[in-house]
């Protein structure tokens, strides 16, 4: 149910019966899914005919012992499914006072309950069968606060697999929510820098799982060889002290429970011991290609998906540094608890935190608003100054990742201090250290061509930046648009120094077109998928960018279409300027304004414009402060074609001529030079 201030906006009971099946075949995966009993023979059929078509490998599924049983994660209190509906609006309501209490300055509030009930039946070929359940519980709670044009929200969620006790009595942490909204209405905004920073608790549990944990998911590395170079075991990571798990074998939590998806029991893995890497999360799969032990990872939200690697419950153990410690000597610093929003991509991190304070002299001072936390998660972990002795389980996360948002996590950990922490604004190519920081340059040449010949003549010339395709240039270079294909054509594009290739993803539906797109991502984390500016594209491309895989959208005609991608998040979106000039548009004047909405929103997609058949135009564009661009070999030779250029050089290899020689006359003894001009 969801009160919106006191109107019920949603208030809903329901049952949802059904399964999947999996098939696999020489490495290929078919699945499928059904709602009804008498559905699983045909359903079984479509998902091995699908296995059949797209095996074309080896099958490395890591064993596991067989097991039949049943099993149910025990509540330690009253189970909600025995409490009306009536009390729980009841409640909710009570929560809604509570939220209006902190003042005139709340606009509007937002109560969220939801719990459910989970029984899953597992069977498998090789004899396991398991029957397995559990109860899951969550309130969100949001109060905006107004005060003419300044506008702030407060927001706090708690989660529950154990009891509904859990969610009474939670009228200070309501009250908090409203108070902070209120509180920050006023607030100044901190200063944007580098501090050494605290955090509390719940944003070190929400950094390890978002910034760190999503990078040890096993599927993110097995196809990704420089992700793989860089999440070697054995690499240092962090201070000695340092210690990372992720398990659902520990009860109580949300992320806890006794068995996967695929029937492997849940374990506790230490991902990182004494600040050195030692193991990452697997399916069977991954485990298997990767010659490694299954710990029970795999997970789907319900039985719409395909198991995927997931954490589970992920935390850093506790220090031994008491936690008032932690701030003496920080002349100037930040201390930040809780969290209202963030993203990563990669190994990059923005968090915005809750509330923050400043650090003056050891001392917290005056609360400050606005506070972003970015940062690379690798040199973030080796920044780590010391590990307080606190710790806390935040139940109130749900995970998301291949479209599959809002599967119930658990976050745990102590404060930390950690040194060199941007705050504010600082772009993303700006966060890593200047050892580490790869030259990226301002404006970006892509070639727009799959001819492997042409490849070879252009890309040694420096020019480019990365290659650009679809469909279209991919049948014209008699490249099959199939993963097999494109995997080896993206690492020959690498191969040439490319920093990004650009790759198109297939189908009319979202739900293919993320399949697809995701397969692409895996390649190579240098790669983007290209997906189309309609529903079934943005559908895909939410997905994908939660999923970390970057995306550029393409077949865009009209200015507003740069919003679409720029609120996606995209990391590229590329307008048809040639196609627009053909349907009576002023291509021109159209790229130069998505540059500048973009600009004005503060956005980082980039414009890539496409569909350039005049060098000219590439200049004009530029100078409205455009600067990227993919064309063919023929606007790359126009580059070059100079007649005046030409001339010159040709000019200066014959005064090279003439002086080389002069040299070797003089070097002979033949003549004596008493000036030299060069």
């Amino acid at each position: 149910m969801r009160l919106r201030g006191d109107v019920p906006e949603a208030l809903s009971e329901g049952v949802s019966i059904g399964g999947q099946v999996r098939a696999c075949h020489k490495g290929g995966w078919g699945f499928a899914s059904f709602n009804r009993l008498r559905d699983l023979p045909e359903r079984l059929e479509d998902a091995i005919a699908a296995a059949r078509l797209i095996g074309d490998d080896v099958t490395q599924l890591a064993p596991i012992d067989i097991v039949q049983t049943t099993c149910n994660l025990p509540l330690t209190g009253t189970d909600p499914r025995q409490v009306s509906l009536a009390d729980k609006k009841a409640l909710c309501h009570h929560y809604t006072d509570i939220l209006r209490s902190s003042g005139d300055a709340i606009a509007s509030t937002s109560v969220r309950y939801g719990d459910s009930h989970q029984r899953i039946l597992l069977a498998t070929s090789e004899g396991t069968l398991i029957e397995q359940g559990w109860m899951d519980m969550e309130m969100r709670f949001t109060a905006t606060a107004r005060d003419g044009a300044a506008v702030q929200t407060g927001r706090e969620t708690v989660g529950s697999r154990r009891a509904y006790e859990d969610v009474l009595g939670l009228d200070e942490k309501v009250k908090a929510a409203g108070d902070r909204a209120v509180t920050s209405l006023t607030l100044p905004p901190a200063k944007g820098g580098t501090y050494t920073v605290v955090i509390d608790p719940i944003l070190s549990g929400l950094f390890v799982h978002e910034a760190f944990g999503h990078l040890s998911e096993a599927d993110m590395i097995y196809e990704n060889p420089d992700l793989r170079e860089t999440m070697s075991l054995g690499r240092r990571f962090g201070p000695e002290g340092l210690q990372i798990f992720d398990g659902a074998a520990p009860t109580g939590h949300r992320g806890s429970y006794l068995y996967d998806d695929e029937g492997t029991p849940a374990t506790t893995t230490q991902l990182i011991k004494d600040g050195v890497l030692t193991g990452r999360l697997h399916s069977r799969e991954t485990a298997g290609a990767l010659c490694e032990v299954p710990t029970g990872n795999a997970r789907c939200l319900n039985y719409h998906y395909s198991p995927l690697v997931r954490m589970t419950n992920t935390w850093i153990e506790r220090g031994d540094t008491p936690v008032d410690d932690l701030f003496s000597g920080i002349e100037e610093g930040l201390y930040a608890r809780n969290w209202i929003g963030g993203e990563t991509n990669g190994e990059l991190f923005t968090f915005t935190a809750g509330e923050a304070w400043m650090i003056r002299n050891g001392t917290v001072a005056e609360p400050v608003q606005d506070v972003t936390l970015s940062g690379n998660v690798f040199s973030t972990l080796a920044n780590i100054e010391a590990i307080g002795d606190d710790f806390y389980w935040d139940e109130s996360g749900g995970c998301g990742k291949g479209g599959q948002s809002g599967l119930a996590v658990g976050c745990g950990g102590p404060s930390l201090r950690i040194k060199d922490v941007v705050v504010g604004g600082e772009s993303q190519e700006n966060l890593m250290s200047d050892s580490t920081r790869p030259h990226i340059p301002h404006v970006r040449f892509y070639l727009d061509t799959a001819d492997v010949a042409a490849w070879e003549t252009w890309l040694p010339t420096g020019l480019f930046y990365g290659v650009t395709c679809n469909p279209t240039l991919l049948a014209k270079a008699g490249v099959p648009c199939d993963y097999a294909s494109l995997k080896p054509l993206a690492r020959h594009a690498f191969d040439y120094g490319m920093q990004e290739v650009h790759l198109q993803s297939g189908g009319s539906e979202g739900e293919a077109l993320f399949e697809n797109g995701r397969a692409l991502g895996r390649i190579d984390r240098r790669v983007l998928v290209k997906l189309p500016a309609t529903k079934a594209g943005t559908t895909a491309a939410k997905w994908l960018v939660k999923d970390g895989i970057p995306v550029t959208l393409t077949a865009v005609y009209s200015v507003h279409q740069v919003l679409i991608a720029a609120a996606l998040g995209a990391s590229y979106v590329a307008p048809y300027l040639g196609r627009m000039n053909d349907a009576g548009q002023d291509g021109l004047a159209n790229v130069a304004k998505m540059q500048q909405i973009l600009n004005s929103v503060r956005s980082q997609t980039r414009i890539l414009t496409a569909s350039i058949r005049n060098i000219e135009d590439i200049p004009t564009l530029a100078a409205q402060g455009v600067d990227t661009f993919t064309f063919s070999s023929a606007i790359a030779e126009s580059f070059f074609d100079v007649p005046a250029t030409i001339a010159a050089t040709d000019a200066l290899e014959q005064a090279d001529s003439r002086r080389a020689e002069l040299r070797a006359a003089f070097v002979s003894g033949k003549v004596c030079i008493n000036s030299w001009e060069s």
